[in-house]
């Protein structure tokens, strides 16, 4: 009597688990088909679009790429609050907290630290002094009228 019933759990097992995987493809098959239907136009004639070879990239509704604003962005224009004077990466961290910019993470001065690198290699601001261990590195805005006409200072080591 036991092994009757433990052949029949076994069966029993293997028929869900052969269901379970037709539920599955089944499934997979419902969402390959809504997204089909969400990617396609109301509109639009499937008839018209599997005969064209080319697409009018006009009529495709994608964010615009003027309308993404990242890190480098806002500490560019906290830079150029600063004017002529020196600056270091907790300057531009302060002010980006009290602007709501601070970015989100375990270590944004990190992130100030490389924006700042980034618009140095731009030649948006110059590197005046290379800090050591807890001597920061200290920046000046290039496009002042104070550094325009100046050559620009060594850089300590």
């Amino acid at each position: 009597m036991k092994d009757i019933v433990e052949t029949l759990i076994d069966d029993m097992q293997v028929r869900i688990e052969e269901s379970r995987k037709k539920l599955e493809c089944q499934i997979m098959v419902l969402d390959e088909l809504k997204s089909l239907v969400n990617h396609q136009p109301a509109n639009s004639k499937q008839s018209e679009t599997s005969n064209s070879t080319s697409v009018d990239l006009s009529s495709l509704d994608l964010p615009r790429e003027e309308d993404k604003r990242i890190l480098i962005d806002d500490v560019r224009d906290i830079v150029n609050l600063f004017g002529s004077q020196e600056f270091r990466v907790a300057h531009v961290e302060k002010l980006l907290s009290d602007k709501g910019q601070l970015p989100k993470g375990k270590t944004p001065r990190a992130r100030i630290s490389q924006a700042l690198k980034n618009l140095t290699e731009e030649d948006v601001i110059l590197r005046t002094y290379k800090g050591r261990g807890k001597d920061p590195h200290r920046y000046k805005l290039i496009d002042s009228k104070d550094i325009k006409n100046e050559v620009p200072p060594p850089i300590e080591r």
